[in-house]
């Protein structure tokens, strides 16, 4: 009995303490509850502040809509407030009222604390379990223990919420912080908008966003007389226009006057003038106003009249301009500018102040008028402070306006050829110049490298100085360079303005081919194999390093104008490019030493030892591009391209060798080379190659796309602008009517002026914006149209600042700028429809070639031993791969081109959509992956079939797209005509330059100083040059080195060696230094070895730069046909071109004369030519613009009345005839 009671008891302490654990287990529970609900509080806490934010958003946006009183604020308020409830119901409501079971929590803690390992649900059931249904206490002794022993530190470290806990308080600050920076930072119309939500209780007037006028200066006292500007911005709502109502006298009427929008700040303004009296005013916008401000005067001097004089640069050839009456200025960089002030009593002096801090002081003269001078250097603002008797100074109430006009580089292209051109050794190849600059152009050269040797310059004749058009042309006599197959001559032109500025065109290569393909029989049997030629051979090196030296040229010439980040990044990337490169040549030359391609064809032999040197230029290259030495790496570039060149020519020669070594049939397995292995060599990754590089296409396409879809966009923000424009001019015009009516003609001028400004210069900001992003575009496509509509929208700006500084008539102007920045655009997305049409001509033809050059090698694989025929097949699967990608890409793009061009090319974009139409109808892919199973199974006649199918239907593709670029029609009437007026201009423009120069060298004749002065110490006469001119060009004929002229001595050693042609050539021209080549320089007199060359680039003297007779004969030749072709094309227009064939027939009456160095040549090419067609581009000007000439592409003026027509006629005809007499 003893022993039953004791244990018992023992069972009854066990129960205790047992219950005891169990209570720790449920207290834990409930700790951890209550960390959830403060975890559940938080994040409601953290997403309530988000929605407050969100619904402040959203009422103030619905609040600019709407009425900010009555139901508008209620309609705001219920949106904000309801998404601040939802938010609180969501997150704090919901979770808190759910009943959630202790099973269901300890379901929850598992999920989060995967250490317990199901014991706190284990041990939770067996605690809710009914006495009779639990385990033995032990067991449940033993799981709840080990389950307090995991909990308990889950529990004190609250472990299990913390990482929500501490993304709630994230989420809260920063919506705190962001709520903030809102409010402190945001219109005043949402500080209203907060108040109305969070504060209702405060004052009417601060709860709800008011609308309201705010004015400044408000109520204010002036001098007597000033001037003083009014600004206007709005609180609580928006407007485009605003309206400024004062009046001197209570018995007067109110004046209005609408007040000019400045974007910029947000504000409108307006400048009251000569304020005599106290005046009232207030500001009116959308029906809400001001409160009523007073201008008080008071007796103190004021400037009442403020007149400038502006000196501009000497080199602008712009002469003094006086304005009586003005303040601000819109002046080009280093203008001079006299501002003498008019003040309505006696002053001791005064200053000019700039807002940059810079003091002018006001001087004094024995009168006591006032005056002072600064220099334009930045664009800012200055206000004219006044010093009275007594020593107290006066604040001038305005702030005029300084408009730094920037003299921009000149623009320069090489008009022709404009491309990169393959030329024979004997070629005389013309190359024409233009230039454009804002103030003139000073002087213009020719700059070329022989192989990457010393660059040479050739001076050209820029017209004179301060032309601001030149047209100039140069005869390049190639065969006095003593060049051989495989050079080449990399060229680009330069002007130079009066400022210093300089402009560089595009580099440009010439490269020398020779006369015909070399046909050499083949040196051993049994080579062969494959066709095509691709990315790497010598071919594709070509290719690759000409971009290279390209992009090192433009990173040289664009290095001003590029951010610094940007420039470093694009240098690396040349450099990248230029590695890459040299480790293909390396590969390259590897595999031929490894081959034992030299055992194949000796010429394998000279191929390794140009790619030898051309390796040795790379790596020259490379060092210099990885040190920023962009400038220093272009003449090892160049060395590189031409070793290059040679081996393509090279490169050629083995490919027709090898081609007729397949042609000879499969047998003779000899000795010699495999043919795969030589295949291998050059082509066997061809395929791959261009598999690649079609790749980087369809990558490089993307940008291009997205740059196109750039210049459509500026298109349509430049057509934007010009409508603004033509309303800002509107505007200006009610304005002055306006103030004409009431406050009579002298304060009109004034108030049109100074009402204007800040709108003309938001304007002008935007116009600059969109030229730079368009300047942008015209480097990364290398486009001269969007280039030119830059330089045009430029202009524009420039036109709208002056405007702002008080010259109306420069809105017009700028009007005009905008069309004809707008009508390039046009002209320039009408040419990329064109373009690629012709190109996707081009790659339907690139198609069919291929498949035809399959198709030869289909027929050819039926023989050979099986290896050789199982190599023929591979290789065959992998061409028939590439052609289907290539179909591919070719359908996509077709497609692509279709729908591009529908607006531009309709016929042609229908053509080309037809073409797609059939790759699909056909199934030309499909086809050609089926062919790879047919040459490997079928018979041979079934697979040759089967290739003729293929072959038709490309062709037919290849057919409908010669129909498509056929059918591509003229561009839009607007643009051609636009264009047909702009192409008249240019001829005019050259044949005043031709006009020029024949006047130049006439005079120079008459002075017996022709000017040739290398030329002097053999022949002294000019007629003897022009005889010199002629022998030259019959020794150009085949009768080298028999004349002694033109060079030829200095080029005798030089023939046959090849190496060294460059370096003859550059003796040839250093005449001045009495070696080798000095005689021959000295009789070329200018040609294109050296004479006229001018290293300091300055302005050349006499005609030295313009080479002899050969050179004025060539341009004028040049000319004549620009005149020639300006006759067919407007021809086909159906315009009426007699005058252009009498001009013609004039201008081949001058060259049959043979006297073109004569006096009155230049003369004779005045009245019969250019004046002649001045009138046809005033009569094509009137036809094309409406009776104006140089209209505006968007827009129209008012008609002339019929009163003034002919004297407006006649004005044109002056300005037309205005160069005749420089």
């Amino acid at each position: 009995m003893a022993r039953r009671r004791q244990s018992t008891h023992d069972r009854s302490v066990f129960r205790r303490w047992l219950m005891t654990q169990a209570d720790q287990l449920l207290a834990s529970l409930a700790v951890l509850r209550r960390q959830w609900r403060r975890r559940v509080l938080l994040e409601a806490l953290a997403w309530v502040a988000l929605a407050a934010v969100i619904g402040l958003v959203v009422a103030f946006a619905i609040g600019r809509f709407t009425p900010p009183e009555g139901a508008g604020l209620v309609a705001i308020r219920v949106v904000a407030y309801g998404l601040i409830v939802g938010t609180l119901i969501r997150f704090l409501v919901v979770p808190l009222a759910r009943r959630t079971s202790d099973q269901r929590f300890a379901l929850y803690v598992e999920e989060r604390a995967p250490e317990l390992r199901q014991s706190l649900l284990s041990a939770v059931h067996e605690l809710h379990a009914p006495e009779a249904m639990r385990s033995s206490p032990s067991l449940a002794a033993r799981l709840t223990s080990r389950t307090l022993s995991v909990l308990q530190p889950l529990q004190r470290d609250g472990r299990i919420e913390r990482p929500r806990v501490v993304r709630a308080l994230r989420i809260f600050a920063g919506t705190v912080v962001g709520a903030a920076l809102l409010v402190l930072l945001g219109p005043d119309e949402l500080r209203d908008t907060a108040r109305a939500l969070f504060a209702p209780w405060s004052d009417a007037e601060a709860a709800t966003p008011v609308m309201s006028v705010r004015v400044v200066p408000g109520n204010a006292s002036i001098p007597k007389g000033a001037s003083v500007d009014v600004g206007a911005s709005l609180s609580g709502f928006s407007s485009d226009s605003a309206e400024l109502s004062f009046r001197t006298d209570t018995t007067q009427a109110w004046t209005r006057l609408p007040m000019a929008r400045d974007k910029a700040e947000g504000k409108f303004t307006m400048r009251l003038f000569d304020v005599a009296k106290a005046t009232d005013y207030y500001v009116a916008s959308n029906g809400v106003r001001s409160q009523l401000y007073r201008l008080s005067v008071s007796n103190l001097p004021a400037v009442s009249k403020l007149a400038l004089d502006v000196r501009y640069p000497a080199y602008t050839h712009i002469p003094p301009e006086h304005v009586a009456d003005g303040g601000d200025v819109a002046a080009v960089v280093g203008s001079n500018v006299t501002v003498r002030p008019t003040v309505t009593m006696p002053v001791r002096g005064g200053t000019i102040t700039f807002d940059n801090g810079v003091v002018v002081p006001l001087a004094a003269d024995s009168s006591g008028a006032l005056s002072g001078s600064f220099r334009v250097t930045a664009s800012g603002f200055y206000r004219i402070d006044l010093t009275t008797t007594d020593g107290a100074t006066v604040t001038g109430p305005v702030q005029y306006a300084v408009d730094a006009l920037p003299d921009r580089p000149p623009r320069v292209t090489i008009e022709k050829p404009g491309r990169d051109t393959k030329v024979t050794n004997v070629e005389e190849l013309t190359i024409a110049v233009g230039s454009s600059d804002d103030y003139g152009v000073e002087s213009m050269e020719l700059r070329y490298r022989v192989n990457g040797g010393e660059e040479k310059r050739v001076a050209l004749d820029a017209g004179g100085r301060g032309n601001k058009e030149p047209r100039a042309a140069y005869t390049m006599f190639l065969e006095e360079l003593g060049l051989s197959p495989g050079d080449l001559i990399a060229y680009n032109a330069v002007a130079r303005d009066g400022a210093g500025n300089t402009g560089s065109s595009d580099v440009y290569f010439l490269e020398v081919r020779p006369f015909g393909k070399n046909y050499r029989q083949a040196e051993q049997q049994g080579g062969g194999g494959g066709g095509g030629g691709g990315g790497d051979s010598p071919e594709g090196f070509v290719a690759r390093q000409r971009e290279v030296v390209a992009a090192t040229f433009n990173w040289l010439r664009d290095s001003a104008t590029t951010a610094p980040r940007k420039h470093r990044e694009d240098i690396a990337t040349v450099n990248i490019a230029e590695g890459r490169l040299r480790e293909d040549v390396e590969t390259l030359t590897r595999r031929m030493q490894e081959r034992g391609a030299a055992r194949a064809d000796t010429m394998f032999v000279h191929i390794q030892a140009e790619l030898t040197e051309a390796l040795a230029s790379l790596r020259a290259a490379e060092e210099r591009l990885v040190k920023g030495q962009g400038r220093d790496a272009l003449s090892p570039e160049q060395q590189a391209l031409q070793r290059l060149q040679r081996a393509e020519a090279m490169y050629r020669d083995v490919q027709v060798q090898l081609g007729g070594q397949q042609g000879g049939g499969g047998g003779g397995g000899g000795g010699g080379q495999r043919p795969e292995d030589l295949a291998d060599l050059f082509e066997l990754q061809t395929d791959k190659l261009r598999n690649q590089y079609e790749a980087v296409q369809s990558e490089s396409r993307q940008p291009q796309e997205a740059s196109a879809r750039a210049a459509d966009s500026a298109l349509e923000r430049l057509k934007e602008l010009a409508q603004r424009q033509q309303q800002e001019n509107e505007r200006m015009q009610r304005m002055a009517e306006a103030m004409r009516e009431r406050l009579g003609q002298q304060q009109s001028a004034s108030g049109g002026g100074g009402g204007g400004g800040a709108s003309q210069r938001e304007l002008a900001r935007q116009a600059e914006e969109e030229a730079r992003k368009l300047e942008r575009l015209a480097r990364e496509r290398q486009s001269p149209e969007l280039e030119q509509a830059a330089q045009q929208l430029q202009r524009a700006a420039d036109a709208m600042r002056r405007a702002a500084s008080g010259s109306p008539q420069q809105g017009q102007a700028a009007l005009e700028q905008l069309g004809r920045a707008a009508s390039g655009l046009e002209g320039a997305r009408s040419d990329r429809a064109s373009e690629s049409v012709r190109q996707l001509e081009r790659q339907a033809q690139a198609l069919a070639e291929r498949q035809r050059e399959i198709a030869e090698q289909v027929r050819a694989s039926g023989s050979g031993t099986p290896e050789q025929r199982g190599e023929q097949i591979r290789r065959l699967t992998e061409r028939k791969d590439s052609l289907s990608r290539a179909i591919d890409e070719f359908e996509a793009n077709a497609d692509r081109v279709s729908r591009d061009a529908r607006r531009e090319q309709p016929a042609a974009s229908r053509k080309v959509g037809e073409a797609a139409q059939a790759v699909r109808e056909q199934r030309i892919r499909d086809k050609v992956q089926f062919s790879k199973n047919a040459i490997r199974s079928s018979s041979s006649e079934y697979a040759n079939a089967l290739e003729g199918t293929i072959s038709d239907n490309i062709a037919d593709v290849a057919e409908r797209m010669r129909a498509a670029a056929g059918a591509i029609g003229q561009a839009p009437s607007d643009v051609r005509q636009n264009r047909a007026l702009d192409q008249t201009r240019e001829v005019v423009r050259g044949m005043e330059s031709l006009r020029d120069q024949m006047a130049r060298r006439g005079r120079q004749g008459q002075q017996g100083q022709p000017g040739q002065q290398e030329q002097q110490g053999q022949q002294g006469q000019q007629g003897q040059q022009s005889a010199q001119g002629q022998q030259g060009q019959q020794g150009q004929q085949g009768q080298q080195g028999q004349q002694g002229q033109n060079g030829q001595r200095g080029q005798q050693s030089a023939q046959g060696q090849q190496g060294q042609s460059g370096q003859q050539g550059a003796q040839g021209q250093q005449s001045a230094q009495g070696q080798q080549g000095q005689t021959g320089g000295q009789q070329r007199g200018g040609s294109a070895a050296g004479n006229g060359q001018n290293p300091s680039g300055g302005t050349p003297s006499s005609m030295q730069s313009d080479g002899d007779a050969r050179q004025l004969a060539r341009t004028f030749g040049l000319r004549r046909g620009d005149v020639e072709g300006l006759r067919r094309q407007l021809a086909g227009q159906g315009v009426d071109v007699s005058q252009l064939d009498r001009a013609i027939d004039s201008m081949r009456q001058l060259e049959r004369s043979g006297a073109l160095d004569d006096p009155g040549a230049a003369e004779r090419l005045e009245t019969q030519v250019i004046d002649g067609l001045k009138d046809f581009e005033f009569a094509l000007a009137r036809k094309l613009g409406g009776a104006q000439a140089n209209g505006p592409a968007l827009g129209t003026r008012s008609p002339v009345p019929e009163e003034y027509r002919a004297a407006v006629e006649e004005y044109y005809r002056s300005l037309a005839g205005g160069r005749r007499e420089k």
